[in-house]
């Protein structure tokens, strides 16, 4: 038995040495004390089975043959990652759509509470909001086409948003008017802008957000109203037939928007206010 012991350990070194395996010469199971290989790749490795040691071979390729097995893998667990990615993104813009919504509906809520609360205040003929009550209502009650009115908890400062109608070089876009109701009103007109950051482009709107309009001056009458005053607005924008700057517009765009239109003159379309 010695003999044969030491002939498949001869062998074993001899193929080690050639890195080959002898033609027609089977496997030899022997056993083997030591658990530690003393051979490097490539070349024939011992594994161990059935508490016994046999020799088997690695492709000549080594490790490399293995690696697409791998590369396999890692994609299959990055795209899982990916997904995840996907989907959190998606409802984190859920999340920020629904917060948006939320907060729109509440600012409405709230504006609608104030306005009802305006409504339902029991005021005198004497009282100074009396008739900025009464328009109110008239307004909410019926609205102007292209015309909408938001009032907060200040009952003398109202915003008109104003749509630019069909058929308007202005159609589509969303303008806010400014409205607030001076202490002489209605003997004196209101005070009347258009607020950043969309004041229209028009030869008769100054980029501060003045309006050129004789109604807000000379030519106001007590028995008119905001609302009137509104649709007159909408009237020049929807009868423009090109956007441009009034002329003095340099010279008028730095003043405070809103004043009281006393010593201001007013000339025909075709020139702008002085």
């Amino acid at each position: 038995m010695s003999w044969l012991f030491l002939f498949a350990v001869a062998l074993i070194e001899l193929q080690q040495s050639t890195g080959e395996r002898f033609h027609g010469m089977p496997t030899i199971s022997v056993p083997i004390k030591h658990n530690k290989p003393f051979w490097t790749n490539p070349g024939p490795f011992i594994t161990r089975r059935n508490s016994h040691e046999i020799l088997t071979e690695i492709p000549r390729g080594g490790a490399s043959d293995y690696d697409d097995d791998d590369s396999d893998s890692d994609q299959e667990e990055e795209e899982p990652v990916q997904k995840k990615q996907i989907k959190k993104l998606t409802n984190t813009n859920k999340n920020k759509s629904a917060t948006s919504t939320k907060r729109r509906a509440q600012a409405k809520q709230k504006a609608s509470s104030a306005v009802q609360m305006h409504l339902q205040k029991d005021l005198k003929s004497t009282s100074p909001n009396y008739r900025i009550q009464r328009e109110l209502k008239a307004f909410l009650n019926d609205p102007p086409p292209n015309l909408a009115v938001k009032v907060g908890k200040n009952l003398r400062v109202w915003i008109v948003t104003m749509k630019g109608a069909k058929n308007t070089i202005y159609e589509g876009e969303v303008f806010r008017l400014r409205v607030g109701f001076p202490p002489q009103y209605p003997t004196v007109p209101p005070s009347v802008y258009f607020l950043p950051p969309n004041i229209p482009v028009h030869e008769h709107v100054y980029t501060n957000g003045d309006i050129c309009l004789s109604l807000l001056g000379k030519d106001w009458r007590p028995t008119m109203t905001a609302q009137s005053i509104a649709v007159s607005i909408l009237s020049i924008l929807s009868s423009a037939q090109s956007k441009s700057l009034p002329m003095d517009n340099a010279q008028h765009a730095q003043n405070k928007p809103g004043q009281f239109q006393k010593d201001w003159v007013y000339h025909d379309d075709n020139v702008s206010c002085k």
